[in-house]
């Protein structure tokens, strides 16, 4: 993932919705922002490690962060990579279902 300003944007839009009051002018800012740049930055990863750094800094929950753990899953394309994203999920959730999926494939 090229640095630049999509990803400042980014870390802009997940550090104002970190500290904004909830349900406020400000933090629905920064979903939308926050989601499009998400979106806008999965067209252009080419890799295992984009496709995690990307994960990571998706917001949580939401339908942009299971795109971008598609893509991820997409990427793990051998066991180590597979073991690595069942670990770094959070157990009893859709991506560890899919992490696991994943894994079983190796």
């Amino acid at each position: 993932m090229p640095s630049g300003a999509p990803r400042k944007l980014l870390r802009w839009a997940k550090n104002l919705f970190f500290t904004s009051p909830p349900d406020s002018v400000w933090e629905r800012v920064a979903v939308i922002v926050w989601n499009y740049y998400v979106l806008e930055e999965l067209s252009s990863i080419s890799s295992f490690e984009e496709a995690h750094e990307l994960y990571t800094l998706s917001r949580p929950k939401s339908p942009e962060r299971l795109e971008v753990f598609k893509k991820l899953l997409q990427y793990a394309d051998s066991k180590e990579k597979a073991q690595f994203v069942v670990n770094f999920v959070p157990k009893n959730t859709d991506e560890s279902r899919m992490a696991n999926e994943k894994l079983a494939e190796f």
